[in-house]
């Protein structure tokens, strides 16, 4: 075992972790621009998703359709992404140190991955940095490439790294637990 994994409490983890879901899952909730009658379920991610200049135009004429304050919603929303990248690479990184001290003991396979996906979570942050840049530039008019652009890249890679992360961390992880029961381990 690693020998600062000794000293880190498995209980502190869980109220870490469980702190750090509640304040993700409320700053994600402030991170919705809850645009009324809008054709998107998740205009946020429907913005990132948009990848060129010609969606981007689609798209913002479209959420402005249904609420003519779209665009200073969608601004708001994109400043409270600012504090909700703070806390959700956080959650996944600690989900993965949980998942990661469950399997180290026992010498289950995952060890090395969980690491790297957790310290990959910070670049997460960094990537969803940049794309609520190119977002917040995407709002203001005319939309101009190559901000559509950057956002959709960013945002495909950033959430590449948060899946993965989830996944271990979700899947993995129980997965590894009925393993380690199944076998004594």
């Amino acid at each position: 075992m690693l020998a600062w994994m000794k000293a880190v409490d498995c209980c502190q983890l869980g109220i870490v972790f469980m702190v750090l879901t509640v304040l993700t899952l409320w700053t994600g909730n402030k991170a919705d621009p809850h645009i009324e009658r809008s054709p998107y379920k998740r205009p946020i991610i429907d913005s990132e998703r948009a990848g060129s200049v010609a969606k981007a135009e689609e798209y913002l004429q479209n959420v402005e359709q249904a609420d003519h304050d779209a665009r200073s919603k969608l601004a708001t929303a994109l400043r409270w992404d600012y504090l909700f990248l703070l806390f959700y690479p956080a959650m996944i990184a600690v989900g993965c140190l949980i998942v990661i001290n469950f399997l180290e003991p026992r010498n289950l396979w995952g060890v090395t991955l969980g690491f790297v996906l957790m310290a990959l979570q910070p670049l997460a942050a960094l990537f969803d940095v940049v794309e609520n840049y190119a977002l917040l530039r995407v709002l203001k008019k005319p939309v101009s490439s190559p901000w559509p652009e950057i956002a959709y890249w960013f945002s495909t890679a950033k959430f590449g790294i948060v899946f993965a992360g989830l996944g271990f961390m979700v899947i993995y992880g129980p997965l590894a637990l009925i393993w380690a029961k199944a076998t004594g381990r």
